[in-house]
């Protein structure tokens, strides 16, 4: 039985000793971060104005390019900042001390248990006074002494693998923080540099956040990652979804007969990404009824919105958008449709009203909540309503009428 090897320095081991390449894989990924930033000044730099000036050309010179640029720039920096110097101290300094930790502790073991296994002898034994005699006297037993001298080099050895074992641990303890400090500092800028290049852009005094399936990193049967966002993996994609209704114009603004309906069309929404179909006309869909019959059963109201904030979470980790009251730029009662959040969040009660991704009922745009000029959550009470905190899933009978979600 391990005494100092033990989690989580032996699950550091094991994944350490598997990952043989990890090492190698570093510095080939700063080999290509560096040949990245090469080629994105290179491409900088042979942009030719009547070449690309029906593309854009003032903002791709000094916009695009340059933003793509600082993205890159930074990745690099923390490729070689960061990662490389955090592989190069887990594979050529923690991996050693985490090696020489668990061979330290086996000897400790096997010290200990050769000690625990030693049996003591009598001190004296019985001899005859001399060859001839019949009479007998009690002398030092030479297994005795044998025993003692065992025990006293086994007790020196225990203690100095126990030593050992300890000084490592230090040693590894702080070589964890070392690498936990550099992860920390990669993380902070990436996010930072990628919050600031990618997905938002500024459009008629709202934060818009622009969705392509190019900025896909992984999927699961529920959710999306986008990189900054986890989004719902609806039946109708919520790419998809977004390009036909503003085609189409399905949202509030298109039609003056709805200004009022942020319920309903956020209703109509989320209804339609959940089972994935829609129409062609604002008008046609919401005068069919039952779009709010869908929800109005299955009203979840808090006193305390971070439980509603947390059963947002559970529904949308289900792959189920929600809807949610909020207030609009004057401070009026809204409606929107909550599609994601932010992939930093890894529980419901560490979920923000700002890491809220939502397709808005009024322009039928996809929005952030972490802006100044963005819907802001909102209990009821303050809008002007009899409820507190306040979203709208799905009822359960009709949850299960829902196709089989995309993989």
């Amino acid at each position: 039985m391990e005494n100092f090897f033990i989690d989580p320095y032996k699950k550091y081991y094991d994944k350490l000793s598997a990952d043989t390449a990890l090492s190698t894989n570093g510095n080939q990924m700063k080999e290509k971060s560096t040949h990245l930033v090469s080629t994105v000044s290179r491409l900088s730099s042979k942009v030719n104005s009547s070449l690309w000036k029906e593309l854009g050309y003032d903002e791709l010179v000094n916009t695009t390019l340059p933003t793509l640029s600082l993205l890159v720039s930074t990745l690099n920096d923390c490729i070689t900042s960061g990662l490389v110097v955090a592989t190069d101290l887990a594979i050529n300094t923690l991996l050693p001390d985490l090696t020489k930790l668990k061979e330290t502790d086996e000897l400790y073991t096997k010290t200990n248990d050769e000690l625990k296994a030693l049996v003591v002898p009598p001190k004296t034994k019985t001899v005859k006074e001399h060859w001839y005699s019949i009479n007998t006297i009690e002398v030092e037993n030479e297994e005795y002494t044998k025993y003692l001298s065992t025990k006293q080099e086994l007790e020196t050895n225990l203690k100095k693998y126990e030593t050992a074992c300890k000084d490592l641990i230090n040693k590894i303890d702080e070589t964890i923080k070392k690498i936990n400090e550099l992860n920390s500092i990669v993380n902070t800028k990436v996010k930072e540099s990628v919050s600031s290049t990618t997905g938002v852009r500024n459009h008629n005094g709202k934060k818009e956040y622009g969705i392509s399936s190019s900025m896909e990193v992984s999927r699961t049967d529920t959710l999306i990652n986008y990189g900054e966002y986890y989004v719902v993996n609806t039946n109708y994609s919520v790419i998809d979804y977004y390009n036909h209704i503003q085609d189409k114009k399905i949202y509030q603004a298109s039609d003056s007969r709805y200004y009022n309906s942020c319920s309903s069309v956020a209703h109509l929404h989320a209804k339609e990404l959940t089972f994935g179909k829609s129409g062609n006309n604002l008008h046609n869909l919401l005068e069919k009824g039952g779009i709010d019959s869908c929800y109005h059963k299955n009203n979840f109201f808090s006193e305390n919105k971070q439980v509603v904030l947390n059963e947002i979470y559970n529904e949308l980790s289900q792959g189920r958008p929600v809807t949610l009251n909020c207030a609009n730029n004057n401070g009026g009662r809204h409606w929107v449709t909550v599609i994601g959040f932010k992939t930093e969040v890894e529980s419901g009660s560490a979920l923000k009203a700002e890491d809220l991704l939502i397709l808005d009922a009024w322009d039928g745009e996809i929005e952030r909540m972490d802006c100044e000029d963005s819907r802001v959550m909102a209990s009821g009470r303050t809008t002007g309503q009899n409820y507190d905190w306040r979203i709208d899933k799905m009822n359960e009978d009709r949850l299960a009428s829902i196709p089989t979600q995309n993989a």
